[in-house]
């Protein structure tokens, strides 16, 4: 349907996120996906297949189960919120709070911290902690609320453009890069859905950003 407006989604590449249609500003009016769904689908999707690829390292969901196990047999836990119901996520798929709480800095820490303790079940978790942290980040980005929220969470704007878009091109850059174990890209393959759609999403924030900073007749310039 949105192809239909003036959408293209072939090219992972070269997205173009702005419709053949403009509001009553005369603003080109951009595509939205609602990144609170994305998450819960990049967590099914990650849960689901298991193992993803980037740059020759495994990125494993049984670092997730691996971490719950742990703590629920020492009955502690390393500062995350991980529980039963986020490694069942299949009970709870509508939650927002339980696939955030997944892709947190908690989490990722967690799991270094037992690699760099020398856990021998957590060897070779790094990336996948790199990747949970990535996620972290990227999801703050595009879920910022409020014009008093802080760094990652702060509203985007002129001040912060630049810094934005380089985090944006770091992730962009990253899930172009990964692989399903067969090989093929997460964006072109089975579950493409919340990979290209995040990549979307940054995309048409940019877009937006540019737009209305535009309309403001602000003098900035900017490349897409």
């Amino acid at each position: 349907c949105m192809e239909l407006l003036g959408a293209d989604f072939h090219d992972p590449n070269n997205l173009e996120v702005t419709l053949s249609l403009k509001n009553i500003l005369d603003i080109p009016i951009l595509v939205i996906f609602d990144v609170c769904h994305l998450i819960k689908l990049l967590r099914n999707s990650y849960g689901d297949l298991q193992e993803f690829i980037s740059e020759g390292k495994t990125i494993s969901w049984k670092y997730v189960i691996l971490l719950h196990e742990l703590q629920s047999k020492n009955g502690l836990h390393l500062a995350n919120r991980l529980r039963n119901q986020h490694v069942n996520y299949k009970e709870n798929k509508m939650k927002t709070s339980l696939a955030c709480q997944t892709f947190s800095k908690a989490v990722s820490n967690s799991i270094n911290y037992l690699r760099l303790q020398n856990y021998r079940e957590f060897k070779d978790s790094e990336e996948t902690s790199y990747f949970i942290n990535l996620v972290n980040d990227m999801f703050d980005h595009l879920n910022s609320k409020s014009k008093f929220g802080k760094y990652l969470k702060g509203p985007l704007s002129a001040k912060n453009f630049d810094i934005w878009t380089k985090n944006f091109d770091k992730y962009t850059d990253y899930i172009l890069n990964m692989t399903h174990i067969d090989g093929t890209p997460v964006v072109g393959g089975k579950r493409k859905a919340a990979f290209l759609g995040f990549i979307v999403a940054m995309k048409r924030f940019r877009r937006a950003t540019f737009n209305i900073l535009n309309s403001l007749q602000h003098n900035f310039e900017i490349c897409f």
